[in-house]
């Protein structure tokens, strides 16, 4: 990555103060609740905005002040995600609600999904994640309409400083409340676009189970589809002792892997180049919503698909401003994420390859090879130095 002065910052990486202001304004959002005024502020300035860049013709008055309606926008969805509906809580009550995510059973006997479109008593609650006792035999499928005599309960906020916050992270999820089902009965089937993605992944780890070796399809869908629950303890244990526990988590590497390969198979079949291009972008969408569309995963696919936008129409391609990109799509999709450990270390640690990453590797290559030569002269030194003992010796004994 090229240096580049204060100057020509805005110029060229216009995506990353949007950026910056957008994740000012989610951490805003979090801790000043008011909706309707930031929509207001957001409106006004995006007027303004409009004004001063059509009107003034000035880019970057006209770029702050889109900073500051991407900050407002960026705090009214936060406001509005951590608003929680009031909901009744407390032991046997009605809940409805179609099950969007895939079942799975958890180390303390209860299986474990998330409902949508829910109900607690006939009122509306956002998502609710459900656990359902083993002991109910309840084989409970993703996309299945469930009625459920449940306990309710809000999630619980950070217990000790600095903890967990479970009540944050299932915010970030879109989920409001915890239920404990004590009956549970199945009504119906409603197909979504949730469900299609989870079915096409049963499908392919099914299609995994009879290829591999029982032993090995698991990783394999570890490595392609990022899911490890098939996972015994003992090969997770010896991907984390040997340091490789990331490759089971789908991010960067794994989506690389596979577009460059799908972009290289539609370039050997000959597909035109803007066919390729849209085949290609396609492929990175299905396989983003495929795996979940995980904070990595998001920024990988956005950054691959702007790279490829950047060559197809003959643009030096910045990688800065592709990740700035990917930070404020996944944030679009689910704002709380900013406060979730995966999502800082993703994109921090990308922005700390491209930042800071090269100026280390050339002060580290150089050192690497002052380091070197000196070894390497030191060695012929002392090489130089055994013959001519061994001559000077020679010469002592063919003397005597």
């Amino acid at each position: 990555m090229d240096a580049v002065s204060p100057k020509r910052l805005l110029n060229r990486r216009p995506a990353l103060l949007l950026a910056v202001c957008f994740g000012c304004g989610v951490v805003l959002g979090r801790f000043v609740p008011a909706v309707w005024e930031y929509a207001t502020a957001a409106a006004a300035l995006n007027a303004a905005a409009f004004c001063v860049r059509f009107i003034a013709r000035r880019w970057r008055g006209g770029l702050l002040l889109a900073g500051a309606v991407s900050a407002l926008l960026a705090a009214c969805l936060v406001s509005n995600a951590m608003a929680s509906p009031q909901v009744l809580t407390g032991e046997g009550l009605a809940v409805t609600g179609r099950v969007y995510t895939e079942p799975f059973e958890n180390d303390y006997g209860s299986v474990v999904c998330l409902l949508d479109d829910a109900r607690v008593e006939g009122s509306p609650c956002g998502n609710v994640k459900l656990y359902v006792p083993v002991e109910l035999n309840a084989d409970i499928v993703c996309g299945d309409t469930l009625s459920v005599v449940a306990r309710v309960e809000q999630p619980r906020g950070v217990r000790n400083p600095g903890g967990f916050d479970e009540r944050l992270y299932l915010k970030s999820q879109g989920v409001h409340v915890k239920a404990y089902a004590e009956t549970v009965k199945i009504t119906g089937y409603a197909p979504s676009f949730a469900v299609a993605m989870a079915d096409a992944r049963r499908y392919i780890g099914g299609v995994m189970d009879r290829v591999f070796e029982p032993d090995v399809a698991p990783i394999a869908k570890g490595l392609l589809l990022g899911d490890k629950r098939e996972l015994d303890d003992v090969t997770y244990a010896a991907f984390k002792d040997t340091g490789m526990a990331h490759l089971l988590a789908v991010s960067g590497l794994h989506a690389g892997i596979l577009i460059t390969a799908v972009y290289g198979f539609f370039r050997l079949v000959r597909l035109g180049r803007g066919l390729r291009l849209i085949a290609t972008l396609a492929f990175i969408a299905a396989y983003a919503c495929l795996t979940g569309l995980s904070p990595s995963i998001v920024r990988a696919s956005v950054m691959s698909a702007a790279l490829l936008l950047h060559r197809h129409f003959g643009r030096q391609p910045d990688t800065l401003n592709g990740l700035a990109l990917a930070f404020i799509v996944s944030l679009l999709m689910r704002p709380l994420d900013l406060f979730t450990v995966g999502f800082q270390l993703s994109f921090g640690a990308v922005f700390g390859i491209l930042t800071v990453g090269w100026q280390l590797q050339r002060i580290l290559l150089r050192r690497l090879l002052w380091v070197t030569s000196n070894n390497v002269i030191r060695y012929i030194i002392v090489c130089h130095k055994v013959i001519r003992m061994f001559n000077i010796q020679k010469d002592i004994f063919t003397v005597v």
